[in-house]
């Protein structure tokens, strides 16, 4: 069921022909999301792209099964593709949810707050992961991003916060 979700907003971002290139620019899109054939929802996300780094915003809600009202999901990245946070800000199943990432020196530091419980987490990653958290579609620009500038047969990681890479 996620996969199906996944691979729409995957497919929906490379379309979306937002620019590669390192100049300054501001791009929106409206993700629309489908389970099973039904439209459960939606993300608005934003991507601004300047010589310091990529910064993606989105808000949105999704529907049962998944009801998720997504406040504001934000994810940082520097010039050279490292991800510096990522911060989501959410209500799942009725309940406030919070993920605080931090990356540094080969570690995502995490601080999950779920409905009312904080726990902490620290995870070994890669010095340039995609951060792809599971409750934010909109996170995949950045995925889209970085596949207009790889080459054939190159690796890009994945975290997918704030379980692994």
């Amino acid at each position: 069921m996620r996969l199906h979700c996944t691979v729409l907003a995957l497919l929906a971002t490379v379309a979306s022909g937002v620019p590669a290139a390192a100049q300054s620019s501001n791009e929106a899109a409206s993700f629309r999301v489908f389970l099973r054939g039904s439209a459960i929802g939606g993300e608005d996300v934003a991507v601004r792209q300047t010589p310091e780094g990529v910064t993606i915003t989105a808000s949105g809600r999704l529907a049962a099964p998944l009801d998720l009202v997504m406040r504001q999901c934000l994810v940082r990245y520097d010039a050279g593709w490292r991800p510096v946070d990522l911060s989501v800000d959410a209500i799942a199943r009725g309940a406030a949810l919070t993920i605080k990432t931090t990356f540094a020196e080969g570690r995502a530091e995490s601080e999950v707050t779920q409905a009312g419980a904080p726990t902490r987490k620290t995870d070994v990653v890669s010095a340039d992961p995609v951060v792809l958290p599971n409750v934010c579609f909109s996170a995949y620009e950045a995925l889209a991003l970085r596949l207009g500038g790889v080459a054939d047969g190159a690796a890009i990681r994945a975290y997918v916060a704030p379980q692994a890479e």
